[in-house]
């Protein structure tokens, strides 16, 4: 069932317009992913439609995601209706490039980047999974790092950045350090738009950003502007606060803070826009840390050009969603208590479920444990699942039996439908 309202926001509007007052960026915005440390599941009940009125009385029209129905209606839904292919890439292994745990990553169509959690040295696969190179290691050295630094890749693919406490490293793909850019203070997250930077400051109790949570810099430092002001407008949704997901849609990066119920994109003339909202029944406030009893705690989300999937708990249970863009319904996945798992039933070569935590170019990337991934496939192909690709599924048979303790992490590769 499809309702409009009017969102009220009149204050949000005039302030966005005044602090994005930007010229248009002419550079391509890529993909850059930040591992989810965490899988929840968001519980939904129906998709509204929400007119938000600019200050020319044009109406754009944001999707609202409504918990304040009941939420019973849960079907399980096929890989094959979203997707074409699906493959897995073993990580190559050895003594110099032995991941233990993912503490973050990134990936470009042609490369993937992982920072180890044991080691924190920053390593560089090919998109097949073979180690190129460590382009950084754990150090107080010229283009060393501390503890848990976060890494991506321009927006080209061709440089990546290594950002730790009060500097940002600029790599090429040959591991070469080709600048240092000093900051102060010290940022959560550092994101390439093309010509600037983004900068993340996302914690008002320790801000010392002048209460700014997001900050665009030139490429050697200079200061551009500063953005959302936690003292002034601390009520407003729009202020990135404790932003728990920060990903590129197209052209568009989404961020969602914790405890907001709206998820926002900024485009890429650097305009910031509310892309969903999420309609409670207890609001969610920036000011209280603990998740009410009757409302929800959003999680990991992740659009495609077709679907917007999203994740979080509920009354304590876990369940996922997704959201047709086209038709607008809205599907609630059932969590497998069987195999302890949620997603879609991967009909294509009757695997692991599968669901998607990161997508770029028409593809959506997941990491997996080795063993945990084997012992997984071996309950499911139990079941005996229909499959549409039975060449496909013989393949993963193999692969799932060349599987060891200790191989690398694995990256399933779906294609989505086009």
């Amino acid at each position: 069932m499809l309702n409009f309202e009017i969102t009220k926001s009149s204050k949000l509007r005039a302030y966005f317009r005044a602090q994005l007052n930007f010229p248009p960026q002419n550079s391509k915005l890529a993909f850059e992913s930040h591992h989810s440390s965490f899988i929840s599941i968001l519980c939904l009940s129906a998709l509204l439609l929400v007119g938000f009125t600019t200050g020319s009385n044009k109406t754009t029209k944001v999707p609202i995601i409504d918990l304040t129905g009941d939420i019973t209606n849960q079907k399980q839904i096929l890989l094959s209706d979203i997707a074409t292919d699906i493959q897995y890439v073993k990580l190559e292994g050895n003594k110099d490039c032995f991941i233990k745990q993912i503490q973050s990553s990134s990936i470009t169509k042609d490369h993937i980047l992982i920072v180890e959690e044991a080691t924190n040295n920053i390593l560089l696969f090919s998109i097949d999974g073979k180690f190129l190179r460590q382009i950084s290691r754990f150090g107080k050295g010229p283009g060393e790092h501390g503890r848990r630094p976060q890494v991506s890749f321009d927006l080209k693919g061709t440089s990546i950045y290594v950002l730790y406490y009060k500097k940002l490293d600029l790599f090429d793909l040959n591991g070469k350090l080709t600048g240092t850019i000093r900051l102060d203070p010290s940022p959560q997250q550092a994101v390439d738009l093309g010509d600037n930077i983004l900068l993340t400051f996302p914690y008002p109790e320790s801000i010392t950003n002048d209460n700014y949570h997001f900050t665009i810099i030139d490429k050697k430092g200079k200061l551009i502007k500063k953005i959302f002001s936690w003292d002034n407008y601390k009520n407003d949704a729009g202020n990135a606060i404790y932003i728990t997901r920060l990903t590129w849609y197209r052209d568009t990066l989404l961020y969602k803070n914790k405890y907001s119920d709206t998820i926002y994109g900024i485009t890429k003339d650097l305009n910031i826009t509310p892309r969903w909202f999420i309609k409670q029944k207890t609001k969610q406030n920036p000011a209280v840390p603990e998740i009410p009893e009757s409302g929800f705690f959003p999680g990991p989300f992740q659009e495609t050009p077709y679907y917007f999937f999203n994740v979080g708990t509920f009354n304590n249970f876990m369940h996922p969603l997704m959201i047709n863009k086209k038709t607008h319904e809205i599907t609630f996945v059932p969590y497998n208590k069987d195999i302890m798992r949620c997603g879609l039933v991967n009909d294509l070569d009757g695997g692991d479920l599968f669901w998607p935590e990161r997508y770029m170019n028409g593809k959506s990337y997941r990491f997996d444990y080795p063993t945990h991934l084997k012992d997984q496939v071996e309950k499911i192909l139990e079941r005996k699942i229909k499959v549409k690709y039975p060449d496909k599924k013989q393949k993963l048979i193999e692969f799932i039996k060349g599987i060891s303790e200790d191989d690398n992490q694995v990256l399933t590769i779906v294609t989505l439908k086009s």
